[in-house]
């Protein structure tokens, strides 16, 4: 059994050590930059969407400089501008077997492959997972992409592309 000078020897020790490890503790600095409730809850939308839908007070004005009905005047001069605008970019693969044969010689005389008419690849390109897309763009090597999958003729022009997972 213990004397009552070594119960007393460890009881200041145990002190010494709590006191020197509150001591040694990082202390918490106070942020520099401070967030908005805005930014701490996106939804993913954009934004303005979020700043209109949550309508919080001075927010939207001190983001934009401007009122919101003067950023709508402003979108609507601009918009038609500034949105997207269709193309009639398409892909065609040969419909004919004489346009076939022609991929097929392009092979065959540049590259030195008889009877082939295309080279096939597929990519994972490496992207941020979207807003609860869960684990659908997860992929075996452990993160998050999608599949450009793609066929070229002998002078490297598509003739098929494909975006998926």
């Amino acid at each position: 059994m213990a004397s009552r000078n070594e119960n007393y020897t460890i009881l200041v020790m145990s002190a010494a050590v709590l006191v020197m490890a509150d001591v040694n503790k990082k202390k918490r600095r106070q942020r520099r930059w401070w967030r908005t409730n805005l930014f701490k809850k996106r939804s993913g939308t954009g934004v303005l969407m979020d700043l209109k839908s949550q309508e919080i007070s001075g927010q939207y004005k001190n983001f934009t400089r401007m009122t919101p009905t003067d950023f709508e005047n402003l979108l609507q001069r601009i918009g038609p501008q500034i949105s997207k605008q269709e193309t009639y970019f398409h892909l065609e693969l040969p419909q004919t077997p004489t346009a076939w044969k022609q991929v097929s010689k392009i092979f065959e005389t540049r590259w030195n492959l008889p009877h082939c008419v295309g080279a096939l690849d597929g990519k994972h390109v490496v992207l941020q997972a979207p807003v609860k897309s869960g684990t659908e763009f997860f992929n075996y090597k452990s993160n998050f992409s999608i599949v450009l999958f793609a066929l070229v003729d002998g002078d490297y022009n598509f003739m098929f592309a494909d975006v998926g997972c």
